[in-house]
């Protein structure tokens, strides 16, 4: 099986003026394609076990994959992984503030909804080097919320973490338009102004879906279900 460069899920152009369709265009079909390719690549040369993985297993069972490609397959999984969830983390239709458990659960983390949008933005614009920052549900079956950064393309999921909505901070995110601005893409459309959808499921109460390898051994964190039933967050 080989891994697939998703389709966005609305246009290019359908985020502006807060993500321009060129932006768009490179970010997708130029840098996503690149990890998607290398990933291909790398697996290529790997036992047939590990060729109808899908990112997420890969990541969480690395030890599994031949030393020689794991550098490559941790990069390019990571970077498959996080902008797929990108992608689908932002809508041209969504909007206000949520609601229910996951209004509930950002008061008692950050205080307001307010006080998270300037957590959010501050942790993605002193983040020093290229990465992700994230919005989680803290692992061990806490409820609680946390707003985390990381290098590269990890992703919280290896520690356990249901990542509940991201950024990508990595300068080909915002270059094109906003050179070096960091700060200016994350208050503005980086941000995902133009309304970004957390799954109802991630919020509500109960047990998050597990992902379902095959041995025993191998490693099993909450994952986010499929988005279906969605609960809109935006940030004005």
């Amino acid at each position: 099986m080989k891994h697939l460069l998703p389709v966005l899920p609305y246009s290019a152009s359908a985020l502006e003026p807060h993500i321009d369709a060129r932006a768009m265009s490179v970010h997708h079909d130029m840098h996503h394609a690149a990890y998607v390719k290398a990933l291909n690549e790398a697996l290529a040369s790997a036992p047939e076990s590990l060729h109808d993985k899908s990112p997420e297993w890969l990541l969480l069972n690395l030890a599994k994959v031949p030393e020689n490609i794991r550098t490559t397959v941790r990069n390019n999984a990571g970077g498959h992984l996080n902008h797929s969830l990108f992608w689908r983390s932002m809508s041209p239709d969504g909007g206000g503030a949520p609601s229910g458990a996951l209004a509930d659960a950002i008061d008692q983390a950050f205080g307001s909804f307010e006080a998270l949008k300037t957590r959010f933005d501050k942790a993605g614009a002193e983040h020093f080097r290229s990465g992700w920052v994230w919005l989680v549900k803290a692992p061990h079956g806490h409820a609680t919320l946390q707003v985390l950064t990381t290098p590269g393309h990890d992703t919280p999921l290896t520690q356990g973490y249901v990542p509940l909505l991201l950024n990508d901070v990595w300068d080909h995110a915002y270059y094109l338009k906003q050179e070096n601005r960091r700060p200016d893409y994350l208050s503005g459309g980086g941000r995902s102004s133009i309304g970004t959808k957390l799954p109802v499921a991630w919020s509500a109460p109960g047990t998050p879906r597990k992902c379902q390898w095959s041995s025993p051994d191998e490693k099993h964190v909450p994952i986010p279900p499929p988005i279906t039933a969605r609960s809109k967050l935006r940030f004005p």
